[in-house]
């Protein structure tokens, strides 16, 4: 019972003593029971039992909030991977390193990424607290300028680069301006060491002006520093669309939709298996004349455009399949009581004929019946009006039709 009393004042004054010791040397106590103790425990910190009948010790950890952080080095390159120096740890007054997982760990913070690291040990076992060092990671240098770009290939709305490769880069970053273009914009980022690329979703017959940049990652996107190669293309005009044709007896009357980015078209005729040029314009309708009915015809065109004295078509052709329409009917009308007959001959290669009639010469045509006779009669008319009447041959070829040229007859009924 003595014993335990003289520990109660034996604690009291030790937790006196701590209040007056220096910061780095505070007493930290801990109960253990007793032989729970390491057979060394006595050559880092002093225990005391407090009672021989007693299993519970007294236990002192030393603090090494205050340690000496020794760094295998205090700058490293950049690698992209964590950075772990190897630590050594010592107490200001110690002769000797403390042991790494037994009396200390270690933790590393932001030591991948170019900057300042750190390195935090905390005490175990028999020591307490914590303390830190820092070293840095070198941001790398920038990559090597890229050479050699250059234009592979146009499209209308496409353009093929291609630049020699630089070593150990992460991709590469291209940029772009139109003519009317004051800055660059930024097109596009490769994500691997490629030496060409298509770059899509262009203008139309629009200039451009290309420039590359390699680049790195630390963090952060490290580009090679100065735009040194550029290169520049003029994109296509759009492909032609709408192309269509109307036909007559004697001609056939092209017409088609102006192109993204063209001043104009180029028109292509097939004559014995080849192709040949028939005529640039700068519209979008073309008439061919002087055809003999029943021509059958095949057409091409292109859009164009001129950059620098140079043509620049379309990718594509569209094609056109047509034809002249039957010969023109030569028909009669005679007036009778209330009512017009009209007759014709049969016109060369016509599949059948459609008569039309109008009240005046302004008023617009009026279908009366299409037929494979060579005569139809209209009743119902008034008398002493003047009606306007044709006829107008057609022939259908699969899922075409076409139309030949026609006359007007003027008739004042009885």
């Amino acid at each position: 019972m003595i014993k335990k009393l003289s520990a109660l004042f034996l604690t009291a004054s030790l937790a006196a003593t701590a209040l007056l010791l220096p910061l780095n040397d505070v007493l930290h106590i801990t109960f253990f029971k007793r032989g729970s103790m390491a057979a060394n425990a006595m050559d880092i910190y002093d225990s005391i039992n407090l009672d021989d009948d007693s299993e519970d010790v007294i236990v002192f950890k030393a603090d090494i909030s205050n340690a000496i952080i020794t760094l295998s080095a205090k700058s490293f390159n950049y690698t992209g991977k964590q950075i772990c120096p190897t630590v050594k740890v010592r107490r200001p007054k110690g002769i000797k390193d403390l042991v790494q997982g037994t009396q200390y760990t270690v933790k590393y913070y932001n030591n991948i990424n170019p900057g300042t690291a750190t390195v935090e040990v905390t005490g175990v076992g028999q020591f307490k607290g914590s303390a830190r060092a820092t070293f840095t990671i070198k941001t790398p240098l920038p990559p090597a300028v890229v050479t050699g770009l250059k234009t592979l290939g146009v499209s209308s709305n496409a353009v093929k680069l291609g630049w020699n490769k630089v070593g150990g880069v992460k991709g590469y970053v291209v940029y772009l301006k139109k003519d009317t273009d004051k800055v660059w914009t930024r097109a596009v980022k490769t994500t691997s060491n490629v030496d060409n690329y298509t770059l899509t979703k262009l203008t139309a017959g629009a200039n451009y002006t290309f420039t590359i940049r390699a680049y790195i990652t630390a963090g952060k996107e490290i580009l090679s520093s100065t735009y040194v190669s550029t290169a520049k293309a003029s994109t296509r005009p759009a492909n032609v669309t709408g192309f269509k044709a109307s036909t007559s007896s004697t001609t056939i009357n092209l017409a088609w939709s102006k192109a993204a980015g063209s001043q104009g078209a180029v028109i292509y005729q097939a004559a014995n298996g080849k192709w040949t040029r028939l005529a640039k314009v700068t519209g979008t309708a073309y008439k061919v004349t002087g055809l003999k009915p029943n021509t059958k015809r095949r057409y091409a065109i292109r859009a164009y455009r001129t950059v620098d004295g140079k043509e620049l078509l379309s990718p594509s052709i569209t094609t056109l399949d047509t034809s002249t329409g039957p010969a023109l009917v030569n028909f009669t009308a005679t007036a009778g009581s209330k009512k017009a007959t009209l007759k014709w001959s049969k016109s060369t290669g016509a599949t059948g004929y459609i008569a039309y009639i109008k009240s005046s010469a302004n008023a617009s045509w009026q279908r009366m019946t299409t037929t494979k006779a060579t005569s139809f009669t209209k009743t119902g008319l008034t008398s002493g009006k003047t009606y306007y009447f044709t006829v107008k041959a057609y022939r259908t070829d699969g899922s075409k039709t076409y139309n030949a040229s026609f006359k007007t007859i003027s008739v004042k009924i009885k």
